[in-house]
């Protein structure tokens, strides 16, 4: 029987930790059961969004409610972060056709955004336009935005603020229905975070309307949300019980992503550099032990050491992406398979341009 040697029981020790090393960091905090960070205010109507928050309609809203593409939106809220951590989606439409957002109401650092979908069944991109400083941290602002099939106006606490001659909330080729969601993006990944205190929607866009006192005004809310229950898994509609707001216990983004191609790698932002070189840099370690541990117990060739390698490496970071489509704090991205491979093999060839010195030795050692 062959005597193992204390460098090949080392060896495999190492493996093993870096490998643990590489899921711990992954995956941290492990938390697979996200909380819902949507609370109640203690002394006033409203709730607080965290950044793993959302609360989302029941059931489905008609498009064809809104006649000749007239719609009002009225909400209250205080923003508490100005940060440069992407666009924060406060309110949107779900397609309930196509599964995608058709229109999305957004703060980036502390102006307004108000973004619509070119295309019904087109990803990206939308049509953008922007009301700076609308929503400066720890103001309470009113927002109300009065769009038609050729305008959108915002008004931010009863003061217009933008007049867009051109574009509309509502594109002329929406038909069937949509799912109201507030707090965050489809995939989780653009929470906003803030207190809001009231939403509601109104199926009309005339001038009239931009002081809602005036009793001559003829008009239907579609929905009215005010936050006052207090307590409870449930936002009701004032205006009648159709469109109940649910909030559920755990924090479920309503579409995650598998293997998805990050956005934010072609934002060539700081952050995303740092994120790409962590994601190389952690595996080339990785990439090394795992050629030495390949060629000792393995050697037939450089090829083949790299080939095995390669696929470990990826085999490695592919199943850390799938575990991480359970985390919302975490992103399941193709390219972190792609980078992660990379720093694998970069690992290998490291170990090459050593001339396989440590591998020789292994071998003499355990013979």
């Amino acid at each position: 029987m062959r005597k193992v040697s204390v460098n090949v029981v080392i060896l495999i020790v190492v493996c093993l930790l870096m490998v643990t090393c590489l899921y711990a960091a992954c995956l941290w905090p492990f938390n697979f059961n996200q909380k819902n960070t949507v609370l109640w205010l203690p002394n006033i109507p409203g709730i607080y969004l965290g950044k793993f928050g959302h609360l989302y309609s029941n059931d489905n809203f008609e498009y064809n409610l809104f006649k000749q593409n007239k719609i009002t939106i009225d909400f209250s809220l205080r923003a508490k972060d100005e940060s440069n951590s992407g666009l924060q989606y406060i309110a949107s439409f779900v397609n309930n056709e196509t599964g995608l957002e058709d229109f999305v109401i957004c703060q980036w650092r502390s102006h307004l955004q108000l973004l619509r979908r070119k295309e019904i069944f087109q990803d990206r991109p939308f049509s953008v336009c922007s009301v700076r400083y609308a929503l400066l941290q720890g103001d309470s602002t009113k927002v109300r935005i009065v769009s038609d099939a050729k305008r959108t106006r915002v008004f931010i606490n009863g003061v217009c603020r933008m007049d867009n001659r051109g574009f509309s909330i509502l594109s002329k080729n929406l038909t069937g229905k949509f799912r109201l969601l507030l707090g965050n993006a489809l995939d989780g990944e653009a929470g906003w975070k803030g207190e809001l205190y009231a939403f509601s929607l109104v199926n009309i866009a005339d001038e009239v309307s931009v002081d809602c006192s005036d009793k001559r005004l003829e008009f239907k809310n579609i929905a009215r949300y005010q936050f006052n229950e207090g307590s409870g898994e449930s936002v009701y509609n004032k205006d009648g019980p159709p469109h109940t707001l649910v909030i559920p216990e755990a924090f479920r983004p309503l579409k995650r992503p598998i293997l998805s191609m990050s956005k934010k790698m072609f934002e060539f932002s700081r952050s995303t550099i740092l994120d790409m070189l962590l994601n190389i840099l952690g595996f080339i370690p990785y990439g090394f032990i795992l050629a030495i541990g390949i060629a000792q117990f393995w050697y037939k060739s450089k090829r083949q050491v790299l080939i095995v390698t390669l696929l470990l490496g990826s085999m490695t970071s592919f199943s850390i992406e799938i575990l991480q489509i359970y985390l919302p704090s975490r992103d399941s991205s193709i390219m972190d398979v792609v980078l992660n491979t990379v720093g694998t093999v970069l690992g290998f060839f490291l170990l090459y341009l050593f001339r396989f010195e440590g591998v020789k030795r292994f071998q003499v050692a355990a013979k």
